[in-house]
């Protein structure tokens, strides 16, 4: 809807379409002016159709909300389309509104956590080719990406509202993720704490409310590297050569050889 003190925004493109819904012959093209104007004159009768265009940093509003003509927007939500618009003789139809809503950044960084402690301490890495995806809060899939060589990944161009982020461990070299909302970061209001993990055990944050232009670049996750360990065989070596060859037995643990002195 709009309300009080939303402004009009100028040069947004509007074309003009027939009832094909192709460009009319010759194209009528135009860019909004003076506070979000615009107007097609000298029109024959007919149907028509008017398509905006999404210019960067925005996406179309929710249409035809709250029952007046006047004051919602008409355009489609993926399209910027119009339903057909009737034209009648010397008519004059100025109901045909755009609403745009600036959209939501979200995103940041996944690191080795190599004490972890859940807090991004000085030196600790980020981690390259992590994927990372994005639902919503009733956990639709919406679209991924990966991080990039210093472990950095963002989401553009989101609506406003709830997400949640599903980071995804590599197969080797991590035992699991860092601890949740570590002590010293900023808990799950996502303020601008940037130093915690907003993952949990299972690599999903909780969700995460975006409002209209909103960047968010706090939700991170660390990953614990895996404990190492080292170790492979003692074998007997029967003929001294100093190389496992078939047949030469493992060594086990020697039992105890300690036994009870004779009773005087």
């Amino acid at each position: 809807m709009q309300d009080a003190n939303e402004p009009g925004l100028d040069q947004v493109q509007v074309e003009l379409l027939d009832s094909n819904m192709q460009s009319t012959n010759p194209p009528t093209v135009q860019a909004t002016a003076s506070g979000g104007k615009y107007r097609f004159t000298g029109l024959c009768p007919g149907y028509y159709y008017v398509r905006f265009t999404r210019p960067p940093g925005f996406v179309f509003t929710e249409p035809d909300q709250g029952g007046d003509e006047d004051k919602d927007s008409d355009a489609n939500k993926l399209t910027g389309k119009t339903a057909k618009i009737t034209l009648l003789n010397s008519s004059k139809d100025t109901r045909w509104d755009a609403g745009l809503v600036p959209v939501a950044t979200l995103g940041d960084r996944v690191w080795h956590d190599g004490n972890g402690n859940g807090i991004q301490d000085e030196g600790e890495p980020g981690i390259a080719g992590v994927p990372v995806r994005l639902y919503d809060c009733s956990d639709n899939f919406i679209k991924e990406t990966a991080t990039d060589i210093h472990g950095r990944y963002v989401f553009t161009d989101l609506e406003p509202g709830s997400y949640k982020v599903v980071f995804v461990q590599p197969a080797t070299g991590y035992s699991g993720f860092s601890p949740q909302y570590a002590q010293g970061s900023d808990g799950p209001e996502f303020k601008t704490n940037d130093a915690d993990s907003n993952a949990n055990a299972t690599g999903t944050t909780d969700c995460i409310p975006l409002s209209p232009g909103q960047n968010n670049p706090t939700v991170d996750a660390g990953l614990v590297p895996a404990t190492a360990s080292l170790g492979d065989f003692v074998w007997t070596d029967t003929n001294a050569n100093g190389l496992q060859d078939p047949g030469e037995p493992g060594l086990p643990r020697s039992p105890s050889t300690c036994s009870t002195a004779a009773a005087p």
